[in-house]
């Protein structure tokens, strides 16, 4: 599902996208927990989704969430978590946060 909505992300078929990647998303977490790698990227994979609508606020709590997991889980220096964290500092610059954004 998750494939077949990033497909549908990049022919911009965002209606029909949504739906997949948050069956996605929900699925991971029950399958493989909140803390799994596989989860996280589903956050992600989902709040860049709500970006590319413009749904840029509704971004930040999947995103949030993916940072700070992983950030305890994998630690700061795990690629993943890398990741995360350069996803937070844009958003925060994006949505004019600045004092934030430094942080990240």
């Amino acid at each position: 599902m998750g494939n077949l909505g990033n497909a549908l992300t990049v022919k911009r078929d965002f209606a029909a996208a949504k739906p997949l990647l948050r069956e996605a998303m929900d699925g991971q977490r029950r399958v493989q927990g909140n803390e799994a790698i596989a989860t996280l990227t589903s956050l992600n994979t989902y709040g860049t989704l709500l970006i590319t609508q413009g749904q840029i606020t509704q971004t930040e709590p999947y995103w949030r969430e993916a940072y700070e997991t992983s950030r305890r889980v994998l630690g700061p220096d795990h690629p993943e978590s890398l990741v995360f964290t350069a996803n937070m500092g844009g958003l925060m610059t994006e949505l004019g946060r600045w004092s934030e954004a430094e942080k990240f």
